[in-house]
C-alpha cells in the first residue's frame, strides 16, 4: 500500500479528488493516466476507514455531457470556449454548487477565473474535466508551472496546490495542507492579524509550489536523460 502520490499524502490526495466530485472509477483511471499508478487498494482502504465517496462510482462529468450534449464539436479554440463551453461549464457548476468554491485554496480567496488545467495553447481541450473554477491567486500560481506544456504535470500541479490549500474544514481528521504548512511556518501565530496571516499563508503556498515545480522539473529531466 502506498502512503503518498508524489509529494501528497495518499489520504489527502484521495480526499481532494472526492471534493472535486470524482467517483471511485474516475479516481483510479485519473491516477493511472496522470501518475501511472494503480490506487485501487488504497481507495478500498480509504472507504473502509472514512465511508463512501460523495458520488460513489458515478461520473458526474460524463453524466452532464449525456444529458446536455454540446451543440458543436470542440475545436480546441478559445473562441469555442467563450461562445459555447463557458456557458455549459457555468451551468454544470450551478448544478454541483460545491464546485463553485476555489477547490484549490478555499480558505482565503474568492473564485474569479475558469482555468484550463492543460492549456489550449499546448493542446488542451475545452472538456468539462479540463476546466476548474478557481481564484486569480490559484490561476497565477498554476501558470508559474515551468512544465505547463506537458499534460500530466499540469494536473499534478493542480493536485498539489489543492493539497497545500486544503483545510480541516473539508478534510476532517485527514491531515490537511494547512496543517502541514502550519508545522513549517507556524501560521497560527498570525491569526490575530488577518492581513499578515493572509500574506504569510499565500507566501507559504507559493513557496511550496515553487518547491513542487523544482521537484517535477527534476523528475522530468531524469526521464529525458533515460
Amino acid at each position: 500500500m502506498l502512503d503518498k502520490i508524489g509529494l501528497i499524502p495518499m489520504e489527502s490526495y484521495i480526499r481532494n479528488l472526492d471534493l472535486r466530485n470524482y467517483g471511485r472509477s474516475m479516481m483510479i483511471n485519473y491516477t493511472k493516466k496522470i501518475y501511472d499508478i494503480d490506487i485501487s487498494k488504497e481507495i478500498e482502504s480509504f472507504e473502509k476507514r472514512h465511508g463512501n465517496f460523495w458520488n460513489g462510482d458515478a461520473n458526474v462529468y460524463e453524466q452532464y455531457d449525456r444529458e446536455n450534449p454540446p451543440s458543436e464539436k470542440d475545436d480546441f479554440s478559445r473562441k469555442y470556449f467563450n461562445n459555447k463551453q463557458k456557458g455549459r461549464f457555468i451551468k454544470f457548476i450551478e448544478r454541483h454548487t460545491e464546485l463553485k468554491e476555489d477547490r484549490l485554496i478555499p480558505l482565503l480567496f474568492s473564485v474569479q477565473d475558469i482555468h484550463h488545467i492543460f492549456p489550449l495553447v499546448y493542446g488542451g481541450s475545452n472538456k468539462l474535466l479540463n476546466l476548474i473554477y478557481i481564484s486569480k491567486t490559484s490561476h497565477d500560481i498554476l501558470h508559474m508551472n515551468p512544465l505547463e506544456h506537458i499534460e500530466k504535470y499540469c494536473y499534478q500541479a493542480c493536485d498539489y496546490l489543492a493539497y497545500l490549500g486544503s483545510t480541516s474544514l473539508s478534510f476532517g481528521f485527514i491531515k490537511s495542507g494547512y496543517t502541514y504548512l502550519n508545522e513549517l511556518y507556524n501560521l497560527k501565530e498570525y491569526k490575530d492579524s488577518p492581513t499578515v496571516f493572509m500574506n504569510m499563508y499565500k507566501g507559504a503556498i507559493e513557496e511550496g509550489m515553487n518547491k513542487f515545480y523544482e521537484y517535477i522539473s527534476y523528475k522530468n529531466s531524469l526521464q529525458i536523460a533515460v
